[in-house]
């Protein structure tokens, strides 16, 4: 070891010895701690998680994890057997709900308060063989759970549905259920805020020993995302005013979009609830704010017809300026309602001075597409003269292999 080495060592042990047992350096956790469990989760700024809606995590983003270690098969202390073997006998004893928050470069905060608490966090038990195992979700729902074992998510005053964990003594794999917000919905002119839906993610990690270090939590996407973009091939401005997605019917019985999924252990997919609601989302409601304006599509130097284009941005107060993208729960078929997507519609309203107006309801004809959590679709709609084509690009194939064009006239 060389003298600068050596000398470094010494320096990070004499800030060790000073902080003692009740404050580490700041962004010390998973530096420096070997005898406490950390967190992290890979940072890569800007890309995180792009496919959707939010982008990277933010700081002060919080997740909540479950954390199981000690077993016992009658007298036998099996706590360094894997999780597969140890589970029936596993609870969670290390962490039940723990809130951690995200520091905004890969690593994850919290606050510990059981008995011998290292300066807030949880120290690795004597035992170095012992095998970990930890459970995570996002957005975390704090607070006490009600009489049906759920917890409310609430982000900036605003309810983004339920999680439900199992229960703090129950043994085996923790079953997670996650719950829309959203009303079942009287008709189809039931309104819902797109905005209240949160990118839920979870991840796991599992016969996770001391000697690893931080303990790594990859999440993954359990959601679908639309995106909506405007295409005006017309040689003049065109105004769209209103447009929604609706989808679910009132017969008997009901169908429409699932509203729930729950997830077991390890398990890669989801099992997806009997409970739908109905009712349509707004991304834009124009008449009044009158939309927004496609400028008139040009002509290059080569004589082509080059469309203008527009994402749709979100109007409303709160949101002004936001992308605009729905999340939904697709089967283990890919599709988003309990009818296979016969009912998704979409309504449109547009107008201009030379062409007319567009004013449609019609089927999105997307009972053969296919969607995959963790994948966005961008919606196309391009207008040309009185009618409006959609043309549906993914970052994932379809099922039928290749991007889908519906003709509305």
């Amino acid at each position: 070891m060389t003298m600068k080495n050596t000398y470094l060592l010494m320096l990070l042990l004499l800030v060790m010895v000073a902080c003692g047992q009740d404050e580490w350096p700041s962004g010390a956790q998973s530096e420096y701690s070997t005898e406490v469990i950390t967190f992290s989760s890979p940072y890569e700024a800007g890309t995180r998680a792009a496919a959707l809606r939010d982008g990277s995590f933010q700081m002060g983003d919080k997740v909540g994890v479950l954390g199981y270690c000690a077993a016992r098969n009658g007298n036998v202390d099996i706590s360094d057997e894997p999780w597969n073997t140890k589970r029936p006998f596993s609870y969670p004893d290390i962490f039940y709900n723990q809130e951690l928050t995200y520091d905004g470069t890969g690593s994850w905060t919290y606050n510990w308060t059981g008995d011998g608490s290292i300066g807030g966090l949880h120290p690795w038990l004597a035992n170095e063989d012992y095998t970990y195992s930890f459970f995570a979700y996002y957005p975390y729902a704090s607070g006490a759970p009600d009489k049906a074992g759920e917890r409310d998510i609430v982000i900036n005053g605003v309810n983004m549905g339920t999680v439900k964990l199992s229960g703090e003594n129950d043994r085996s794999d923790p079953t997670i259920t996650y719950t829309m917000p959203h009303s079942n919905g009287e008709d189809l002119d039931s309104g819902h805020d797109w905005w209240a839906v949160p990118d839920l993610m979870l991840a796991y990690t599992i016969d996770h020993r001391k000697s690893d270090g931080s303990v790594r939590l990859d999440f993954r996407h359990m959601f679908c995302a639309f995106q909506f973009r405007v295409n005006n091939y017309n040689l003049y401005d065109v105004t769209v005013s209103d447009l929604y997605l609706s989808g679910g019917t009132t017969s008997n019985p009901r169908q429409g979009f699932y509203k729930s999924l729950s997830v077991t252990g390890q398990e890669s997919g989801y099992s997806v609830g009997d409970d739908v609601y109905i009712g349509r989302f707004k991304l834009l409601g124009g008449r009044t704010t009158k939309g927004f304006t496609c400028p008139a599509a040009t002509i290059n130097a080569d004589d082509q017809l080059v469309p203008s284009s527009f994402d749709i941005v979100s109007k409303e107060t709160g949101h002004e300026g936001e992308m605009i993208v729905l999340l939904f729960i697709p089967n283990a078929d890919g599709k988003l309602t309990s009818d296979g997507n016969k009912s998704l519609r979409l309504e449109l309203q547009a107008q201009s001075e030379e062409g007319g107006d567009i004013d449609a309801d019609v089927s999105m004809l997307l009972e053969d597409a296919s969607f995959k959590p963790g994948m966005r679709s961008v919606f196309n709609i391009n207008i040309v003269g009185n009618d409006f084509i959609i043309q549906v690009e993914s970052e994932d194939a379809w099922e039928d292999g290749g991007d889908s064009d519906i003709v509305f006239e």
